[in-house]
């Protein structure tokens, strides 16, 4: 149970949600460009089959791209609607740094209660 707490931890911090997504769309990349191979080689003596196929494959690999564009850009978008102004940066600010770690130091002590409360 540690161990599958210790693995999700980062989850609460923004560097880290962009770590796992980093790790899971370079998985993704390479599942669906072995996938992609493999349907090419079954499909290599029909050339409407071929082309089809490598433009899907080509349009995930765009899709994979974006993805690792988006997370090595810091973002900021900010709006002024009717007098009232929205902001949203990929950056947290102090405030929400310090609710994050609150909110882990509450769930490994929580932990730790329920941890001492098992048989």
């Amino acid at each position: 149970m540690k161990f599958l707490r210790a693995m999700f931890r980062p989850l609460l911090t923004p560097e880290g949600r962009r770590g796992w997504a980093l790790a899971l769309l370079a998985g993704g990349g390479i599942a669906m460009t072995i996938y992609a191979g493999a349907a090419l080689i079954l499909v290599r003596t029909n050339a409407a089959f071929v082309l089809y196929l490598g433009l899907a494959a080509h349009v995930s690999i765009l899709i994979v791209l974006t993805g690792f564009a988006g997370l090595l850009v810091k973002r900021t978008i900010s709006a002024r609607i009717a007098g009232g102004e929205f902001s949203a940066a990929d950056q947290a600010d102090p405030a929400t740094q310090a609710a994050a770690a609150t909110a882990g130091a509450a769930v490994d002590k929580a932990a730790e209660i329920a941890g001492d409360a098992a048989p």
